[in-house]
């Protein structure tokens, strides 16, 4: 049975050499969050053809125009976040709340003092964080597994590329050697797998993991995400007639990740247990430029369409690992490891159509599609990926409405709506060898939101508050292995995000 399982673990990553990349490139593309002003977010972020946020300038540049005075704001909040995990029936819940500086901007509006033709200019510098990782998640099985980390250690070194000797893995610069993986290095040193000897007690070349053959295991995994994605966005925007309003902008993105991991596996039937313990993270700096006009049709009716290029990154990412088996006693890690790549990610297109009721109502829809080609590439280990069949087309509707009480007084709401990004039977498959032993990942499904938000505004100065529920759900897998999906757990994180802004227009 544990040769079988090798053997099956290791046709899987051969089928797809592509496929480990998508899960990072997935990650820091799709913005998935709806974060900014609490105006923006009390409607859902729904503002690509009403204008007049400054957030909005994010989605379509063109929105500025909109300003009739300059302004400044800033925006706080905190977000509790609680993850859901159900692994084969065992249900477990774990939450934080992180503070969130979501958001300062100013707006500078220039105008022409001419009455028709071109009115004026609006120039702003704003901050914002497009995505937060923060989050912890705690899953643990409820059932016996037949699959164990330590059949995909002894299957990486039974790949058909050339044998594998007990020699190689004890030679003390075993991490150097470009033949071998790490992860499996550490199994070897922990004493989680064992060579195989024939009648002449001669090593063949073969590995196995050293559970007997129908022993099953009780997995279980910890995870601490932190990081965000911050946005610097320098936008130019002009006003012809108050009726066609063109913006462009140019933003350059700032990402900060990390994850330190254990996945733990007992062994029920002799009481022992491994916790092997990662640390990842990822520092990168990218730009992206966008583009964007606003038609008003009607004085009821207004339309807005915007594109935003790729966002083109250049990467560092840095892990190391220690590996614990509680017969051995002996703590074995792995060597700090750090390489730099550049990442491209999908463009963007977005149309809107906006509703001005009365005076006192507003309705926006936004739909945003995004490609799903991906650009990846690393000199140093010499590959690259692009066009992966993994990712998807990324669908983004946003619904938004404001109504006015009285002079002062506003309230909001909306809701938005984004598709999977990732194929649901996608792998996180590495290329080999390969020096990462995180090898966990997660399967995005839909993410749903629902949104309110109330507004107040006298003389120039407004304070607006909004709350912004989120809900993503996914699938979670400790390792890859073929043929046996039903081994994942289902994740359901809930953001409840909390923002006041203070604006003054001048």
């Amino acid at each position: 049975m544990r040769k079988f399982l090798s053997t099956a673990i290791i046709l899987s990553l051969c089928l797809n050499l592509n496929a480990q990349m998508i899960f990072d490139a997935v990650r820091f593309s799709n913005n998935s969050i709806i974060n900014g002003s609490a105006r923006y977010m009390g409607m859902a972020g729904s503002f690509g053809a009403l204008g007049g946020d400054v957030t909005a300038s994010i989605d379509n540049p063109a929105t500025l125009g909109i300003f009739r005075s300059s302004e400044a704001s800033v925006s706080l909040g905190f977000s509790p976040i609680t993850t859901t995990g159900n692994w084969k029936g065992n249900r477990l819940s774990i939450s934080t709340t992180p503070f969130n500086f979501n958001n300062v901007a100013w707006v500078f509006n220039i105008p022409t003092y001419k009455t028709s033709g071109y009115l004026s200019t609006n120039l702003s510098f704003s901050y914002h964080k497009v995505k937060d990782f923060n989050r912890r998640v705690h899953l643990q099985s409820n059932s016996n597994s037949v699959v164990s980390l330590t059949d995909l250690m002894a299957g990486y070194l039974n790949r058909e590329t050339g044998k594998i000797f007990e020699e190689d893995l004890i030679n003390r610069n075993a991490y150097d050697d470009i033949r071998l993986d790490w992860i499996s290095i550490l199994g070897y040193d922990a004493y989680l797998i064992d060579p195989v000897y024939d009648e002449n007690d001669e090593h063949t070349g073969k590995w196995v993991s050293i559970l007997d053959p129908k022993e099953k295991i009780l997995p279980a995994y910890r995870a601490i995400e932190r990081g965000n994605i911050s946005d610097y966005n320098f936008t130019y925007s002009g006003n012809v007639n108050d009726r066609v309003y063109f913006g462009a902008g140019i933003s350059m993105q700032s990402v900060s990740y990390s994850i330190s991991s254990v996945y733990s596996e007992d062994f029920p039937n002799n009481r022992d247990y491994f916790d092997l313990r990662n640390n990842f993270s990822t520092s990168g700096f990218g730009v992206n430029l966008k583009f964007g006009a606003i038609f008003r049709a009607t004085d009821f009716m207004r339309i807005g369409l915007s594109f935003q290029t790729p966002t083109w990154y250049s990467m560092r990412d840095w892990h190391v690992a220690d590996l614990k088996y509680s017969e051995n006693r002996n703590e074995v890690s792995t060597p700090e490891a750090d390489y730099w790549y550049q990442l491209s990610t999908p463009l963007k297109a977005q149309a809107s159509v906006g509703f001005i009721i009365g005076g006192r109502a507003a309705i926006n829809v936004d739909y945003q599609f995004s490609d799903k080609h991906y650009s990846m590439s690393d000199d140093f280990m010499n590959y690259k990926v692009d066009k992966n069949n993994d990712a998807k087309y990324l669908h983004t509707v946003k619904l938004g409405a404001e109504l006015r009480l009285g002079n002062n007084f506003k309230v909001r709401g909306g809701g938005a709506f984004i598709s999977a990004p990732i194929n649901q039977d996608a792998k996180k498959i590495y290329l080999y060898p390969t020096t990462r032993t995180d090898l966990e990942y997660f399967i995005t499904k839909n993410t749903c939101y629902g949104t309110f938000g109330i507004g107040y505004a006298k003389n120039g100065f407004s304070l607006d508050f909004a709350y912004v529920y989120q809900q993503q759900n996914q699938k979670f897998y400790a390792f890859p292995t073929e043929g046996y999906d039903d081994l994942g757990a289902k994740l359901k994180t809930q953001r409840h995000h909390i923002v006041a802004t203070m604006a003054f227009r001048y």
